[in-house]
């Protein structure tokens, strides 16, 4: 499919797809649907579908592998269709923060933020609040996108994107908490996507406000629209 349409319907609303571009820009997404209606992409990583429509949503979800059981809906009205159609039940509505400045926030620490190993492994699944698949985090630690906040070799927090790019996984260990840590690795992420040439966004489940706080206070922009993980 064409990436140029996709790219025009996209950036009507770049703060909203921000995702999608990244993935396109990246090349971790293909096009799988691009009109002037709507644009569906496959990220091939996640095995998840992104989609961005205003109308004909049963025309591009006949572009869909009737197997596929991870979307992402950047509007509302076609989320009970999407249920019906695939069996799925779980619905994760979130904020959409995008950093937008060309420069990272500035911190300050007196411990080190590296690349986090796989021997931290069991360590980020007894941690982590949100997601306990063993496989998804380990293949997210040996690919190095993940990395931790340490002093000598305790680990203190850490940080990552996930498959489609987001900013994620961020968890401070809570003897640790209200020390900056969990800031001033965003911070540090923040500075390694833009170094790529990456879009500093992510996603925030909407009754994480503690979270949600972080962003406003790293100079995040955060969309009034809200986006949904739909799943089984």
């Amino acid at each position: 499919m064409d990436k140029k349409t996709a790219y025009q319907y996209l950036n009507k609303n770049k703060m909203l797809n921000i995702d999608m571009i990244d993935g396109l820009n990246s090349g971790e997404a293909e096009v799988i649907y691009a009109a002037d209606n709507g644009v569906l992409l496959y990220n091939t990583s996640g095995s998840s579908y992104l989609i961005s429509a205003d109308s004909e949503i049963e025309r591009i979800l006949a572009c869909v592998d009737k197997n596929a059981r991870i979307f992402m809906a950047h509007q509302d009205f076609y989320i009970p269709l999407l249920k019906r159609q695939f069996g799925l039940d779980t619905e994760m509505r979130c904020y959409a923060a995008v950093y937008t400045k060309p420069v990272a926030p500035e911190f300050k620490t007196d411990y080190e933020i590296r690349q986090l190993t796989i021997d931290y492994l069991d360590t980020v699944l007894n941690t982590y609040s949100y997601i306990s698949n063993k496989d998804y985090i380990k293949r997210r630690i040996q690919d190095k996108y993940m990395y931790g906040a340490f002093l000598g070799n305790e680990l203190l927090g850490y940080i990552g994107t996930h498959d489609e790019g987001a900013m994620g996984m961020l968890e401070v260990m809570p003897s640790h908490r209200r020390k900056g840590i969990g800031y001033a690795l965003e911070a540090y992420l923040i500075n390694v996507l833009l170094t790529k040439g990456r879009a500093p966004y992510a996603h925030i489940v909407e009754d994480n406000q503690v979270s949600l706080a972080l962003q406003k206070k790293l100079g995040m922009y955060i969309l009034d629209e809200k986006i949904s993980w739909v799943f089984k």
